[in-house]
């Protein structure tokens, strides 16, 4: 196994992810310096969802630098049975362009659910996978 990657000056998680109790989807975290990370990262004050927050491309050593979630305005998190790919609204087609790699390598290893807005899901079929007969959602926006 790879060395363990860090966030470095990605903190995009920090604007698409809602923190419940805590911020809104799709906003700046206040306690955020974006490019540069949390500006509390070290303090018993950080809420314990963020500690635990871990995108593809942090556990993922087979994902390529230039994949980082900034670099390429989206995410992916692995779910039960499913990948979610989280796209920067101010990038909308970033999962059709620069994060079509991402996705396709997602969508290679199962179902992949691409959130582009609150609105607008897409839901890809993995690689080699049968289309289901249906598709239960629990989200929460």
């Amino acid at each position: 196994m790879g060395e363990k990657r860090e966030c470095g000056e990605c903190s995009l998680c920090c604007k698409l992810e809602k923190m419940p109790d805590f911020k809104e989807k799709g906003v700046w975290c206040e306690h955020c310096s974006v490019g540069a990370g949390c500006r509390i990262y070290s303090s018993s004050s950080r809420p314990s969802v963020c500690e635990e927050f871990k995108c593809v491309w942090l556990v993922d050593s087979s994902l390529p630098d230039d994949l980082r979630p900034d670099r390429v305005h989206l995410y992916g998190i692995k779910g039960d049975g499913y990948y979610k790919v989280c796209v920067d609204p101010s990038y909308p087609d970033a999962w059709k362009n620069e994060g079509a790699v991402v996705v396709g390598h997602l969508q290679s290893r199962g179902h992949v659910v691409v959130q582009v807005h609150n609105d607008q899901l897409n839901f890809l079929t993995g690689k080699n996978m049968a289309t289901p007969e249906r598709v239960l959602l629990d989200w929460h926006m």
